[in-house]
C-alpha cells in the first residue's frame, strides 16, 4: 500500500472529541463524495461510513451529477482533476439548481488557479492531500454545523413567514428600498401571488399610496417613515388599477430591526373605526329629527362663516324661521304630525338652497339658514320665496301652515350672540306684525 493510501488507513482514537451534538449533526448527514482514485474512494467511504448517515460514492464528476440530482444529499465531497469534468466544473453546474449546499474540495495540487476557482465558486472547505482523518471530520463537522445553523434560521424564517402571513394586518418588511417580503394580506390586497408578480407589476408602495409624492426627490419609503412617525399615523392606500376605488385608510407603525436595519411596517385598515368616527360626527352634529344640522354644528358654522366674513369683506346673512302656531299642530293632531311637519319643512326647505348654505334647527320649530356671501337684501328675498313655499305648500295630516321670518347681516365686530339677536328681534317683529312675513334687522 503506497504512503498516499496508507494516511487514509486510520484506527479512530478514543481521545479524539467532537463537539457536544456533532455526533448527532454526523449521523444526520448523507454525503456525495466524487473521487476518481478507486483505492482512496474506498478508503474514505469506509471512514464516512463510519460516521454519517449515508455516503454515495463517485468515481467521476458526470456521475457525480447524476447522483446529486437523484439522490439529492446533504454535502458534497470533491477531488479536483478528474476525466471528462473537473470537480468544480461539477460543482459550478450544481450550484445552479442548489446554491447551499456545502461543499468540501480535496486535491493533491496546489495550484493557485484552482484555489482562486474554488474562492469564487463559494468552497467551503480546501483540504490538500493526503489527508488525514482528523481533518476531514473536522471539515465535515464544520460544515454539518453551519449547515444546521443555516437550516435553523431558514426554519425560524420559514415560521416568521408564516406567523406574518396569518396576520390580519397589511405587513412589509423593507430592507433599505427594497421590499424583501409581504405578507398574503398584503398581496392579497394588491391582488397579486407572490413577491415577485408585485415587483414586475409595481415594484414599490408608491402607486398604492395616496396622495402619491409630490416630487420626484420625496422617496416613497422616506414618507412612508414620515408617516409612521407621525402624530396621527394615517396613511390612505387604493389599487392602482381602479383609481376610482375608495380611499381606505390605514394606521401604519414600524419595527427596526436591531441587526439588520430592516424595517417592518404595518397597516391596520381603520376603515370600520373611521366609519364609527364618522357616525358619531354625524350623530353629534346632525339633528336626530329632521337630518339637518342641528345647533351644536351650527356654532361651528357660523365661527367660521364669522372669521372668512371679517377676513375678505364678504357678505354674510342668517335667516331666522319660526313656524306660526305649531303648539296647535301638536295639539290638534298630535306629536307625530308635528314631527312630519318639521321634517318636511326641512326637507323642501334644504332643496331651494345653494350648496354653501346651511339649513339648522335652532330649537323645537325654529330654523336657522346660514346664507355666506348674501347680502341683507338679497337674504330678504330669499326669505320670501321660502315664505311663500311654506304658505302653499301642505302638510301630511296636517293641511297648510305658515311661518314668519327674521333676517340679519353680519356687522364687522359681530359674535354670534349680536348677530342671532338682531335676527331674533326681527322675527319677533315679524310675529308682531301679524306672522306669515319676512322681516329683517335694519
Amino acid at each position: 500500500m503506497n504512503q498516499k493510501i496508507a494516511r487514509l488507513e486510520v484506527t479512530i482514537m478514543p481521545n479524539m472529541c467532537l463537539i457536544p451534538g456533532n455526533e448527532f449533526l454526523l449521523n444526520s448527514l448523507r454525503v456525495l463524495y466524487v473521487e476518481d482514485d478507486l483505492e482512496i474512494c474506498q478508503e474514505m467511504t469506509e471512514l464516512l461510513s463510519r460516521y454519517v448517515r449515508q455516503v454515495f460514492p463517485c468515481q467521476d464528476a458526470r456521475t457525480g451529477l447524476t447522483c446529486h440530482r437523484e439522490q439529492n444529499p446533504d454535502l458534497i465531497i470533491t477531488d479536483i482533476r478528474m476525466a471528462f469534468v473537473d470537480g468544480l466544473d461539477m460543482i459550478r453546474q450544481i450550484r445552479q439548481s442548489d446554491p447551499d449546499i456545502p461543499v468540501i474540495v480535496t486535491t493533491a495540487h496546489s495550484s493557485e488557479d484552482y484555489f482562486i476557482r474554488s474562492i469564487e465558486l463559494g468552497i467551503d472547505r480546501y483540504l490538500l492531500k493526503p489527508v488525514l482523518p482528523k481533518q476531514i471530520l473536522e471539515a465535515l463537522t464544520y460544515c454539518a454545523r453551519r449547515q444546521w445553523n443555516q437550516r435553523q434560521r431558514n426554519a425560524a424564517a420559514r415560521y416568521q413567514e408564516f406567523i406574518l402571513d396569518l396576520h390580519p394586518n397589511l405587513l412589509i418588511v423593507l430592507d433599505q428600498e427594497r421590499i424583501e417580503y409581504l405578507n398574503q394580506t398584503f398581496l392579497n390586497f394588491a391582488g397579486v401571488s407572490s413577491l415577485q408578480e408585485f415587483k414586475e407589476r409595481y415594484n414599490s408602495l408608491e402607486p398604492f399610496l395616496d396622495p402619491p409624492a409630490t416630487s420626484a426627490a420625496e422617496g416613497w419609503s422616506s414618507r412612508l417613515l414620515h408617516l409612521a412617525c407621525a402624530d396621527i399615523p394615517i396613511v390612505f392606500m387604493h389599487h392602482p388599477d381602479a383609481p376610482n376605488s375608495t380611499r381606505q385608510p390605514f394606521a401604519v407603525s414600524c419595527n427596526k430591526h436591531a441587526e439588520n436595519n430592516k424595517i417592518i411596517y404595518t397597516f391596520a385598515d381603520v376603515t370600520s373605526i373611521e366609519n364609527q368616527l364618522r357616525d358619531l360626527r354625524k350623530k353629534a352634529f346632525q339633528d336626530s329629527l329632521t337630518g339637518i344640522c342641528n345647533r351644536e354644528m351650527l356654532v361651528n358654522v357660523l365661527n367660521g362663516e364669522f372669521k372668512r366674513a371679517a377676513r375678505h369683506g364678504n357678505a354674510l346673512s342668517i335667516i331666522m324661521i319660526d313656524l306660526d302656531h305649531f303648539k296647535r299642530v301638536n295639539d290638534a293632531f298630535g306629536h307625530l304630525a308635528g314631527d312630519l311637519v318639521l321634517r318636511e319643512m326641512s326637507r323642501f326647505i334644504k332643496n331651494k338652497l345653494r350648496g354653501s348654505d346651511v339649513l339648522a334647527r335652532w330649537g323645537g320649530e325654529e330654523f336657522m339658514i346660514v346664507t355666506p356671501g348674501t347680502s341683507l337684501e338679497a337674504a330678504h328675498t330669499l326669505a320670501e320665496k321660502i315664505r311663500e313655499l311654506v304658505a302653499t305648500h301642505t302638510f301630511p295630516q296636517v293641511g297648510t301652515m305658515t311661518a314668519s321670518f327674521g333676517v340679519a347681516e353680519f356687522r364687522v365686530g359681530d359674535d354670534q350672540t349680536s348677530l342671532t339677536s338682531r335676527a331674533d328681534q326681527a322675527l319677533y317683529t315679524a310675529k308682531l306684525d301679524g306672522r306669515n312675513c319676512v322681516r329683517s334687522a335694519q
